[in-house]
């Protein structure tokens, strides 16, 4: 909802001078814009490394040397780079992996992100919270239901038309 105002606050201030892509509409002489777009162009890779991490820390955990070893640090570097590259062919060799990927998220994202939070709250203090609470708990579970199999149901569309395509 905040995206959708901000989206609007932004077509309504700049009206067709908006261009579709945020980057697209910074200025490009101002040294602290070119800053902003390197921090767009670097925002995905930190946090795709990011996501990784708790897979490399749960196999680093596996690793016989300590912690402060160089065998330790040798092979942690060998090991996150190695992840990197195999998700990375993994991308390259399955062609739809960014739609199944959308699926993914479309079908978790929600879940995660607002259902499983708001069911969650409601079990703990179903109790005592107030009966207008409640209501917007139960509002929240119901947009956000929407919006994942919404969400869903378009990445699995959109899965079958890129494979009869």
């Amino acid at each position: 909802m905040i995206y959708i105002g901000f989206a609007f606050l932004g077509g309504t201030m700049f009206g067709d001078y908006t261009l579709p892509q945020v980057s697209l509409n910074i200025p490009t002489h101002l040294v602290a814009a070119k800053l902003v777009l390197w921090l767009v162009v670097l925002l995905p890779f930190s946090k795709y490394s990011l996501c990784l991490a708790p897979i490399a820390l749960d196999i680093e955990s596996k690793f016989p040397w300590p912690n402060t070893s160089r065998c330790f640090v040798a092979s942690s570097l060998l090991l996150r780079t190695g992840l990197m590259i195999f998700v990375f062919l993994l991308a390259m060799v399955f062609p739809y992996f960014e739609t199944v990927v959308a699926f993914i998220g479309s079908a978790s994202g929600m879940l995660v992100a607002v259902i499983l939070p708001s069911l969650f709250y409601l079990k703990i203090y179903r109790n005592v919270m107030p009966k207008w609470e409640a209501r917007v708990n139960y509002a929240i579970l119901a947009v956000g239901t929407a919006v994942g199999v919404a969400g869903t149901i378009a990445s699995i569309i959109n899965f079958v038309h890129r494979i009869r395509s």
